[in-house]
């Protein structure tokens, strides 16, 4: 009998790959991937070509290997390896923060059902012919892929979206996010606070803006901190706050350029119009403009954004002389919220200036920190214990204020949330893609010594807010200073506040609000993909 020829050898099947595929076909089903249909195929149509060498099949193997590897992780949601790269500052992380970080990434559960999808196929490959269960399942994946006819999109279109199989399977959309996208730049590029001209007659307030690094309603509302007495005490909070970023330097930069409209990523890191700069805006209206962290600064190169993005041009206010709280996720001190605005009140108190607008920035919250021993090691330190202590010192500083008898308006302004709790696409402590639960900040006012001091619930702002609304809020109690006496009444001051629409950019993603849910678009892409609301 004459054997066969080479280009005739029969398929074999794809053998332990389809542990491969099936498990990508279940990451898919449940979200966690943005598989790529046509990729796998291809993928698995090379793997099916039959090969008479053995040397040709291993070689085979040794291409399909990384090529397998490097397509699942385009598929995920996390970072590119080039990010890592451009974010060189990540390799400051400390060792223990870095083994932190390792450990997150172990998802049991998912660990145990791709162990369950392997000894599924080492029972059933004797019964079942496992490569025609991969490639169907592949085949409905690409057909979905298929646009369908006119007739079936605009009965689409006058439906719901179509989504498919995967929760993050890209979906047709009615509504055009790349061009709606556009047109809120094109709006808010066109939106700038006016503020008054100095005038010697206006009576002299304070302005002190605490931003507060990874502190979202959602991570106090896991940490059952979300009712704190300290937003009892104000007498404004923002229910619907976006911090339109996931990272501290962009965070800082739009509050420091909250007299102009959002703009995306990019553009934070180009010079913007002189009026956008709050403290540039607050100094010509006589206020001395100053700066206080209770860290260093350095990391990610935080306080060169603060000086050259933010034109606050001020030195940071000396704090080496506290002790340190905390040790920092990138081995730097960090240093007692209640101590470092406790020494810049005495500071104040003592200067003669008429009006201070403070900008101070705290990491407290930030992830990875570590509480010092009394041994002089440390342990890693809870978000709970940290978040209650620095909102306790925070309402011990409007009761001190409040006794000094001087005007100041406290703005609590965090930079964005800490993520506490993650989702299905991003681990816990995971900022890449800024999500409602990490944007949604808990902003609040307090007028101290500036209203008539009876008790009362704090008025709460529903529209969808931003930094702008900051910037105007500032403005108009500038101009009710000017009233003599001044009467800063709260329903004026809070009337039509502008609104901003939810649109967040950390550089890495962009995420917008469309029927109902968060849309995202990954830098470089041009798709939007709804972004899973479902817990892991």
């Amino acid at each position: 009998m004459t054997p066969a020829a080479p280009s005739m050898q029969r398929v074999q099947g794809l053998g332990i790959w389809n542990i491969y595929f099936c498990i990508v076909l279940m990451l898919d089903w449940q979200g966690r991937i943005l598989l790529q249909p046509v990729a796998n195929a291809l993928l698995a149509a090379a793997l099916l070509v039959p090969l008479a060498s053995i040397r040709a099949r291993r070689l085979r193997q040794c291409v399909a290997i990384p090529a397998g590897t490097a397509l699942l992780y385009h598929e995920t949601w996390l970072p590119p390896i080039s990010r890592l790269r451009d974010e060189s500052s990540v390799f400051h992380f400390s060792a223990d923060y870095l083994a932190d970080i390792a450990l997150r990434f172990v998802n049991w559960q998912l660990l145990a059902a791709m162990a369950l999808i392997a000894l599924g196929y080492m029972l059933l490959k004797p019964w079942l012919r496992i490569t025609t269960v991969s490639l169907a399942g592949l085949a409905w994946l690409l057909c979905l892929q298929i646009p369908p006819p006119s007739w079936v999109r605009a009965t689409s279109d006058r439906g719901e979206t179509r989504i498919g199989t995967g929760s993050n399977t890209p979906a047709s959309h009615p509504e055009d996010l790349n061009a709606k996208l556009q047109q809120f730049y094109e709006k808010e590029s066109q939106r700038v606070t006016r503020f008054p001209a100095a005038a010697a007659t206006a009576q002299p307030f304070d302005v002190l803006i605490v931003n507060i690094c990874s502190m979202a309603w959602d991570d106090l509302d896991a940490v059952g901190l979300q009712n704190h007495p300290l937003f009892k005490k104000m007498d404004v909070v923002f229910d619907n706050f976006n911090s339109a970023t996931s990272y501290s330097g962009p965070a800082a930069i739009r509050i420091l350029r909250a007299s102009c409209g959002q703009t995306s990523h990019q553009t934070l890191y180009q010079d913007a119009p002189s009026g956008c700069y709050l403290f540039d805006n607050l100094r010509k209206l006589g206020f001395d403009t100053e700066l206080a962290l209770n860290h260093d600064g350095h990391f990610d190169g935080f306080i060169d954004d603060i000086h050259e993005q933010g034109q606050l041009k001020s030195t940071p206010f000396a704090i080496n002389d506290l002790p340190r709280a905390l040790v920092a996720f990138d081995g730097s001190p960090i240093r007692d919220d209640g101590q470092v605005l406790g020494h810049w009140w005495q500071h104040r108190l003592a200067s003669p200036v008429a009006r201070t607008a403070l900008f101070y920035n705290t990491i407290t919250m930030h992830d990875g920190n570590r509480e010092i021993l009394s041994n002089g090691d440390s342990r890693p330190a809870g978000y709970a214990p940290r978040a209650s202590r620095l909102l306790d010192e925070l309402s011990t500083l409007v009761d001190t204020i409040q006794r000094s008898g001087r005007k100041v308006v406290l703005i609590i302004l965090p930079e964005h949330g800490a993520g506490l709790r993650g989702d299905r696409i991003q681990m816990p402590g995971l900022r890449e893609i800024p999500t409602p639960v990490i944007t949604h900040i808990p902003a609040a006012v307090k007028l101290i010594n500036m209203t008539a001091d009876t008790p009362h619930q704090p008025m709460q702002i529903k529209s969808p807010s931003s930094f702008l609304a900051i910037s105007e809020l500032l403005s108009r109690l500038y101009r009710q200073s000017l009233i003599l006496p001044p009467n800063y009444d709260l329903s004026t001051l809070l009337d039509q506040l502008p609104e901003t629409a939810p649109v967040s950019d950390s550089g890495a993603a962009t995420v917008i609000q469309s029927a109902g849910r968060p849309w995202v678009r990954m830098k470089g892409e041009t798709d939007w993909t709804p972004y899973p609301s479902a817990a892991p």
